[in-house]
């Protein structure tokens, strides 16, 4: 958000300077230009957020904790909903046209989700449209959710860092496939995230958008 003061000189004796405090400014979309945004005043002043759930797919079942995952960031995506929050599904591509493919029945999925496809990477910021969608938006807050918690949901929140969002880990809404790492990588991602202090590190229950 962008504060903006405009500085004029009167036609009085002296020299007077007239402060105007200008409506705050928010980036609201890109150009085809490097580096070059569209500004505008438009529901710039107060934080958008959005919740990023992370390869929540059927080919990650089953998950280590999965009953407390699924009763975890279904609480956040309620939550959501019930704020007018966006989410963005992310999901991966290579899956299309599979029966994995699909999100699993026990998540929940609303009107107002945007499903993201990304390639096999563990950031969803990288090569996927959700940072341009997110800055068309006006949203500078995220909050994510999801699996794998020492893959694409560590990367994605690294991501999210690089790009200057402000970023809450859900702690308890992120989990790990049978078979891809042990359990204890759900807990090490919790501690990754605080020692690089990624952000902010919150239980579903106490979110409050």
């Amino acid at each position: 958000i962008i504060n903006c003061l405009c500085v004029e000189s009167s036609k009085s004796s002296g020299i007077v300077f007239l402060l105007l405090r200008l409506p705050p400014l928010m980036i609201t979309g890109i150009t085809s230009l490097s580096n070059i945004y569209v500004i505008s005043s438009s529901g710039a002043s107060r934080v958008s957020s959005a919740v990023i759930v992370s390869d929540t797919q059927n080919d990650i079942i089953p998950l280590y904790r999965q009953e407390s995952f699924f009763t975890c960031a279904n609480l956040v995506l309620d939550k959501a909903f019930n704020a007018d929050i966006p989410i963005y599904y992310v999901m991966l591509s290579s899956l299309s046209g599979t029966p994995n493919w699909d999100l699993p029945s026990q998540l929940h999925y609303y009107d107002n989700g945007k499903i993201v496809d990304k390639d096999d990477v563990f950031d969803a910021f990288e090569g996927t449209i959700l940072h341009k969608e997110l800055l068309t938006k006006g949203i500078s807050k995220v909050y994510v959710i999801g699996v794998s918690s020492m893959g694409c949901v560590l990367g994605t929140c690294r991501g999210s860092v690089k790009l200057k969002y402000e970023l809450t880990l859900v702690e308890d809404a992120h989990d790990e496939p049978i078979g891809y790492r042990d359990e204890s990588a759900i807990d090490q991602c919790n501690q990754i995230f605080l020692h690089e202090n990624l952000g902010q590190l919150v239980v579903a229950e106490n979110i409050v958008f």
